[in-house]
């Protein structure tokens, strides 16, 4: 997954990079290092967020993550 992509995907989500790093429970360094190029995207995490910006019924976002 392209940087840009994976952004795309978080912008769609209206997730930001603080959000994504803890639904992962990751520290935020490693989803920055995705959005910039520096780290690869998983390939399970690229299928996942795909899936999710395509959500049509928006049961992403009236789910919280805490």
């Amino acid at each position: 997954m392209a940087p840009e992509e994976f952004r795309r995907c978080l912008c769609n989500l209206q997730w930001s990079l603080p959000d994504l790093a803890e639904v992962l429970q990751c520290d935020l360094s490693v989803v920055e290092a995705m959005s910039r190029g520096k780290a690869n995207v998983p390939p399970l995490l690229a299928i996942w967020l795909r899936l999710l910006s395509k959500n049509t019924l928006g049961l992403v976002q009236t789910y919280t993550y805490n």
